[in-house]
């Protein structure tokens, strides 16, 4: 009875600063993930996607706004790398791995009017927007 107590005495000593020590591990990775403006929620997984000159950019929308938003995407991360990436895809064109897609999707308005979502697998970066204002917001960064 008496070495169960003193178990329990030494996990509740011990357990707090375990528990802290996970928590800041888990912060301080989130704060070295640089997204401007920081997302609202994140979850970090294992894994990443290297942006390389044969990635390819597809926009899953029409309109004009968010074509644009994809050709200031373009031009800011071709100047900082010279890769000349291009927009080789638009609406209802299935992107194959190694791609970036654009989803402009009104069905979804969880992110709000000027919110996106960004999912980043080692196969592929999808960023869905409800409205062009959330895909410009995502660009606006870049």
């Amino acid at each position: 009875m008496n070495y169960r107590l003193h178990i329990l005495i030494l996990l509740s000593m011990i357990l707090p600063f375990v528990l802290r020590s996970e928590v800041a591990t888990m912060e301080a990775q989130k704060r070295a993930v640089s997204i401007i403006p920081a997302p609202a929620a994140m979850v970090l997984k294992e894994g990443s996607f290297t942006v390389s000159p044969s990635t390819g950019v597809y926009l899953n929308a029409k309109s004009e706004d968010a074509k644009q938003a994809v050709a200031l995407f373009l031009q800011t991360v071709n100047a900082a790398t010279g890769y000349g990436l291009k927009q080789k895809g638009s609406a209802g064109t299935r992107a194959p791995s190694g791609s970036i897609v654009f989803v402009l999707s009104e069905k979804d308005m969880s992110v709000g009017p000027e919110g996106y979502a960004l999912e980043v697998t080692r196969k592929t970066v999808t960023l869905t927007a409800a409205r062009t204002r959330g895909a410009r917001a995502a660009t606006a960064g870049s």
